[in-house]
């Protein structure tokens, strides 16, 4: 935190090219999304984070944390296209009374679903899209609910098996966890290798497991120096009911050199649309507001007393 300015975050979506890297946020430009803040704007919107795309219907869609305010609550927003050059409007399509970021979307029987953060109300939730727009979300169910900060969930379904993939907010540090169910809906126990990692550089998803030429990876947040500086990528050597396994494939992706990514960022999404590789990303921005900074600093101060 610096005097005049606080952490946000801005997403990117980019098309990879035969001579960009795939482990990397190197690539086409196809859209930006930043933060709208103003030096002194009342309503700053701060954070256009956790970006995650998903194909259906012939349309790309991305989901996206957002949050107005230093300390307000995030929302789930989505915008989408057909061609990649000309974007929908962006639209709200989750809120809560309580916190919403990583908004993990995907399909399972023919149904589209919703995992999003909401550690905050101390559980793992899940929603439903209502209709073939997947602007609107009806709550299914708790796949977790004991109390605890989960962070960042993904589901693999592998030989009938659904594996969910968390973490646990605990003393200042995530704990990696892995749980296994035969259905969706679960219930969900604790498989035998979870927990599996308290690491800082590993311990956190930084999107949704995906494959790449036949092999499963997991991409990571590296918080070691500091909340939302890098990812890492993991490959997964084995998963099933009874063991896992996975090693550092590629280590701190995100490129500083590129101006959008100096400060870094915590976000690794890719899929492929119409025959085209496509990744969301973001990325860690300065947001200078006079308001909201001062905001902070009383935050603190009250925390501290």
């Amino acid at each position: 935190m610096g005097f005049l300015y606080f952490k946000g975050f801005g997403t990117s979506v980019i098309e990879k090219h035969d001579n960009d890297a795939f482990f990397s946020t190197r690539g086409e430009t196809l859209l930006r999304l930043e933060p709208d803040s103003g030096l002194f704007g009342k309503d700053p919107v701060c954070i256009k984070a956790d970006p995650f795309l998903f194909v259906r219907g012939g349309e790309l869609f991305l989901f996206y944390e957002y949050q107005k305010k230093r300390y307000g609550k995030g929302e789930i927003w989505m915008r989408k296209t057909a061609d990649l050059e000309h974007w929908s409007e962006d639209i709200r399509v989750l809120k809560e009374d309580f916190h919403l970021s990583f908004p993990n979307v995907f399909e399972d029987g023919g149904r589209v679903y919703m995992i999003p953060e909401t550690g905050e109300d101390g559980s793992i939730r899940l929603y439903e899209a209502s209709d073939d727009s997947l602007e609107h979300w009806k709550f299914v169910g708790c796949l977790v609910s004991d109390g605890r900060m989960w962070a960042d969930s993904d589901i693999r379904v592998k030989d009938g098996k659904y594996y969910l993939f968390s973490s646990i907010y605990s003393r200042k540090y995530f704990e990696a966890h892995l749980l296994v169910s035969d259905s969706l809906l679960g219930d969900y126990a604790e498989h035998p290798s979870s927990p599996f990692s308290t690491d800082k550089s590993c311990a956190r998803n930084a999107g949704r497991l995906f494959e790449y030429n036949g092999e499963l990876y997991r991409p990571v947040q590296n918080c070691s120096k500091g909340y939302g500086k890098q990812l890492s990528i993991m490959k997964v050597g084995c998963l099933s009911p009874d063991r896992y396994e996975e090693s550092l494939c590629a280590e701190n992706i995100v490129d500083t050199d590129i101006a959008f990514y100096k400060r870094g960022g915590h976000q690794f999404c890719p899929v492929s649309f119409k025959g085209r590789t496509i990744v969301a990303t973001d990325a860690i921005k300065r947001i200078y507001n006079i308001l909201e900074n001062l905001n902070g600093y009383c935050h603190h101060l009250c925390k501290r007393g």
